[in-house]
């Protein structure tokens, strides 16, 4: 590794020009160990992350103060999370969501003789 004053006498500039061309980049390096002693416990630290966040997602208190908006999204991101762990598609829960829905409207305009749509085909297709 070069100095920064090696780097100067090479390119023929001064020591400051090269420090201030890459002070940037030493910026958003940051520091190379602690770089690396989060990569080798990345797994670790992101499994810790989402343990606190959960952990404030079942607190007593917060889910009072939260709106049913927000539960509702907590809930379909968690069964997104769910899905995925266990290597389920997620694209497909809306088209089971909607073939059950349309299977309720059916059902409910059947009682009145009303045949709208055919669900065997869609569950076919699905």
């Amino acid at each position: 590794m070069l100095s920064y004053e090696q780097i100067a006498t090479q390119l023929d500039v001064p020591k400051s020009t090269v420090y201030k061309q890459l002070k940037p980049f030493i910026d958003a390096i940051g520091d190379p160990g602690a770089i690396k002693a989060y990569e080798d416990n990345e797994p670790q630290l992101i499994s810790a992350a989402k343990l606190k966040i959960f952990t404030q997602m079942v607190d007593d208190d917060v889910l009072k103060k939260a709106s049913l908006n927000n539960l509702a999204y907590a809930h379909t991101q968690l069964n997104t999370v769910k899905r995925l762990e266990e290597g389920k598609a997620t694209a497909h829960v809306a088209y089971a969501d909607l073939s059950r829905r349309m299977k309720d409207i059916d059902d409910e305009l059947a009682q009145y003789g009303i045949k709208v749509s055919d669900n065997d085909q869609l569950e076919d297709d699905l």
